[in-house]
């Protein structure tokens, strides 16, 4: 296992790292704001149902490192912490998933740009996004939260944090078919997103020997 001090560098670098992404991918033009001309014009009322345990298990996952930043001690000496043999080596893999993650969000929200909601909604001017990864990945912002979540897991050899893992994996898969639902029913961009699909995978690159709509 990771020294005290080499974990909370570990918890302190995935913050920097998130913040400095984050301010990267910051769009050009502002976010979509109530009242927007260019507002919702279609939204998912199933959607919503998800949103707050969507964002409840983010704030759980997310605010861990925080926890051990604060009570190093308390936190890695607890019940939920594992110890075993290759626990290091396992740290160190969930820090390179950190990095990935870290690198995966900034670039999706960079190329989502305006586009990036927490509701799932069509706005009156909406472009499927094609550029950066939504070339090959429709849903790469869940695909970096779940890499990102897995990473906190691993980096942190937290047991509590494997039920809000899977929790994540299920939530981003219900919200990217709704998601995914509301572009087809759209009159306007439906066929283009059917299209769309045929070419993409849901949250990683399609194959050949795999499908995963």
């Amino acid at each position: 296992m990771l020294s005290i001090v080499a974990t909370q560098i570990l918890a302190a670098l995935l913050y920097i790292g998130l913040v400095i992404a984050l301010a990267w991918a910051r769009p050009p033009s502002p976010r979509l704001v109530s009242g927007d001309r260019h507002g919702a014009i279609a939204r998912s009322s199933s959607g919503a149902s998800y949103e707050s345990l969507w964002l409840a298990c983010l704030i759980i996952a997310f605010a861990y490192p925080l926890a051990v930043l604060a009570a190093p001690a308390l936190v890695l000496s607890s019940s939920v912490t594992a110890d075993f043999p290759g626990s290091t080596e396992v740290q160190l893999a969930g820090g390179a998933l950190l990095a990935i993650g870290i690198v995966l969000l900034g670039w999706a929200f960079r190329a989502l740009g305006r586009y990036a909601t927490v509701q799932l909604q069509l706005t009156g001017d909406q472009k499927i996004v094609r550029s950066g990864p939504y070339s090959r990945v429709r849903h790469p912002i869940y695909t970096a939260v779940i890499v990102l979540a897995t990473g906190i897991a691993l980096s942190f050899l937290s047991y509590a944090l494997l039920p809000v893992v899977v929790g994540i994996v299920l939530i981003a898969r219900a919200r990217a078919r709704t998601e995914e639902e509301l572009f087809l029913s759209s009159p306007t961009l439906g066929p283009e997103y059917a299209a769309y699909i045929s070419s993409t995978g849901r949250f990683l690159p399609r194959t050949a020997r795999r499908s995963d709509r």
